[in-house]
């Protein structure tokens, strides 16, 4: 409602970082803020971490950024991108090119460099990396390698875009299926009951199956008496979409799932939250 007390007209650019950027929020802020006069071509994607004091990549500003519709099964269970036009394709939105002096390349586990279309970790190197942690030789070892920052990402390149899918220390395999749990979360904060953005997907291992089960955790605010019917439609989603039965739903009343200190959900401190019995 407070929309129409804005003036963005003349704001040349707004950068979108430090998640994946998504096509449906992405198309959501240019529709919500249109009325006051944000033009479309000013939200930038970017790709940007603290170890390169700041930006990595961005799409130019007055530019629409570059935007993808892939296969979704491929690029999750293969790590291909496919490009695909069917009415559940993946919509990914381009984080733009390296800036000038970086050097981008996507690897595999060995360190060799991937083809175009391959998801593989993200490195880099350029004239703002950092060159060591400080007081941490250890964690500098581990991620400055060969001149390289390693970040931990996972992504692909496009015809010089780069594609961001995820956290590799993130990746939920179930099954045999490889689930990002950004994805999970973001299809779940759209049911009707669901708060967004207070849904945390996470992992444990089940002993009898001897196999990763998926626990989903989100806050809600409905009626203790409606929880069982929403729990169910929970399950479904997620069945309809990944492909993956939750092993457990549990919903809380609003503030329970813990954040952390940059206002993330914390999947690590729910999933610890799980396992104590508190959800």
């Amino acid at each position: 409602r407070q929309v129409a007390d804005f003036e963005l007209s003349s704001v040349r650019a707004l950068v979108n970082c430090s998640e994946p950027v998504t096509q449906p929020a992405h198309e959501r802020f240019c529709e919500k803020f249109a009325a006051a006069g944000f033009r479309s071509q000013a939200l930038s994607p970017s790709y940007a971490a603290a170890e390169n004091v700041f930006a990595i990549t961005q799409s130019p500003p007055s530019a629409e950024p570059f935007m993808l519709s892939l296969n979704r099964e491929q690029l999750s269970q293969e790590g291909r991108a496919v490009e695909d036009d069917a009415p559940d394709a993946q919509q990914l939105v381009s984080s733009g090119r390296g800036l000038p002096g970086t050097v981008l390349e996507i690897v595999d586990r060995d360190d060799v460099v991937l083809a175009d279309g391959r998801v593989g970790e993200i490195r880099y190197r350029g004239p703002c990396m950092l060159e060591a942690y400080f007081h941490d030789a250890d964690a500098s070892a581990t991620a400055i390698r060969n001149g390289y920052f390693y970040s931990g990402d996972l992504g692909f390149l496009w015809s010089g875009e780069l594609f961001v899918t995820g956290r590799a220390k993130d990746l939920l395999i179930v099954g045999g299926h490889n689930l990002y749990p950004h994805e999970i979360e973001e299809a779940l904060g759209h049911l009707v009951g669901v708060r967004p953005g207070r849904i945390a997907a996470f992992t444990t291992f089940d002993e009898q199956l001897g196999t990763e089960a998926l626990i989903i955790a989100a806050e809600t605010s409905e009626e203790i008496g409606d929880r069982q019917a929403l729990e169910a439609e929970i399950s479904r989603a997620v069945l309809a979409q990944f492909e993956v039965m939750p092993e457990a739903v549990r919903l809380s009343d609003q503030r329970v799932l813990p954040k952390s200190t940059s206002g993330k959900i914390s999947r690590q401190r729910c999933r610890d939250m799980y396992l104590r019995g508190e959800l």
